[in-house]
């Protein structure tokens, strides 16, 4: 029989390995939690300085200095007429931040940057800019779980597909449990205070309802109604389904859905949108990744019949995601970047992460349109397809992205595009270089 005193003991050791066990098992899931975290860290170089520097009670103060180089070849299609363009642009972005309460902040983001262009024919030229990017009041639990934030303000969804831009207007944000509405009233606006351009006057509604039937997944609900009162006079709705997750472990998935309706001043407008794809990470050495996506914008059969049935986006967009590297990049392609409107856009796309600071993607995209035309909504080609082909060629990117510190990032891109069948035979090869360097306070 054991006595009572070793029983005790015995108890008391039991009970310190338990402990043991349970910090070791804290610790190691701490660990892959921030190992995970820092893979899947992405970071936005259009986001705002975060505000972590005291200048006075109340009242904190963030920076980020930005540099951009861009070269642009032969955008034109015709090595024969040399048309490079290259600009550089450092800009300094300052953000200030007062919060006298738990509930109210008041917010503004300036930024200030000179744009140096060097262009052989003299089509662009060099200006200083003085960009009113934000200027809020943020008004939190006004009703339990409800934020209303009313003037200058940026609106982004997940993918960016239906706008990232600074707009003017007044939001109202409620959650609870899973479930979020997010209503807005906003307009365009001019954000340059010392060059004035003659802005689209647009006014836009949005209601966006979103559930999150767990951590990783989300689907969301929208209308987007948008009143153009400038010359195309366009009165449109959006109506969207969004959907994103992980499948399981290593299969990350999107889904964007809309319909526009609505009328021009010359035409009835019906159109249907969809971009669906899904992203693979193998769990190995480097995390190599195989990601998948095909976009589709209906095009117009007949331009004479009254009826428009091309899709177009909102006009605020930027169709700006992540794959599996740092950085965000544009998925209808770096360079060519085109409004999705009559075009079949699919996408197969290939990266690693050599360290969980560096990553690197190597992109392919092919379009076609959906109807031979002459037109390509809001592409950066200088050059219109002769309206016989759908065939528009392709394009190759590879997207090398960085972070040394929390607050040193950077990408280098390089894109390459062939013309297909709908140019000339003697169409070119078209070549695009950007470097972006960021250092945050």
């Amino acid at each position: 029989m054991i006595a009572p005193t070793v029983l005790t003991a015995l108890q008391r050791v039991i009970t310190v390995i338990r402990a043991v066990l349970t910090v070791t098992l804290a610790v190691a899931e701490a660990a892959d939690a921030a190992t995970t975290d820092q893979y899947n860290h992405v970071f936005d170089f259009d986001a705002p300085p975060r505000t972590e520097i005291q200048l006075l009670p109340n009242l904190t103060f963030g920076a980020k200095v930005k540099f951009k180089a861009v070269h642009e070849n032969n955008f034109d299609l015709d090595f024969g007429d040399p048309d490079d363009l290259t600009f550089v642009e450092p800009e300094l972005s300052l953000a200030f931040s007062y919060d006298p309460t738990d509930r109210l902040q008041l917010y503004l983001n300036i930024e200030p940057a000179y744009l140096h262009v060097d262009d052989e024919e003299n089509k662009k030229d060099s200006e200083t800019r003085l960009s009113l990017n934000e200027a809020f009041v943020s008004l939190d639990d006004i009703l339990y779980g409800s934020t209303l934030k009313l003037g200058r303000q940026r609106f982004n969804d997940e993918r960016e597909w239906i706008y990232d831009d600074e707009l003017d207007g007044g939001r109202f944000y409620h959650s609870f449990s899973r479930f979020a509405l997010d209503f807005s009233l906003t307009r365009n606006n001019d954000k340059d205070l010392l060059n004035h351009d003659d802005n689209e006057d647009v006014t836009n509604l949005m209601v966006y309802a979103r559930y999150a039937p767990d951590r990783d997944d989300e689907i969301g609900l929208y209308a987007f109604a948008q009143n153009d009162q400038s010359d195309l006079d366009e009165d449109v709705i959006f109506f969207g389904l969004h959907a994103d997750g992980k499948a399981w472990k290593c299969l990350e998935y999107w889904l964007e859905l809309a319909h526009v309706r609505g009328e021009t001043d010359s035409s009835d407008v019906r159109g249907l949108g969809l971009d669906v794809g899904s992203t693979y990470v193998f769990d190995v050495r480097f995390r190599p990744s195989i990601t998948l996506a095909y976009a589709y914008g209906s095009g117009d059969k007949d331009p004479t019949d009254g009826r428009d049935e091309n899709f177009r986006q909102t006009g605020f967009q930027d169709n700006n995601a992540k794959f599996n590297g740092l950085i965000r990049l544009k998925y209808y392609g770096e360079m060519v970047d085109p409004e999705l409107s009559n075009l079949h856009i699919a996408t197969v796309g290939t990266g690693i992460r050599p360290t969980r600071k560096t990553s690197l993607d190597l992109v392919y995209h092919n379009y076609r349109q959906v109807e031979a035309s002459t037109l390509m909504r809001d592409w950066e080609i200088d050059q219109d397809p002769d309206g016989h082909s759908t065939d528009i060629g392709y394009e190759i990117d590879l997207v090398a992205g960085y972070r040394i510190r929390p607050h040193h990032k950077g990408s280098f891109i390089v894109g390459s595009f062939h013309p297909g069948n709908a140019f000339s035979n003697d169409a070119d090869n078209a070549l695009f270089v950007e470097l972006k360097l960021q250092y945050e306070f």
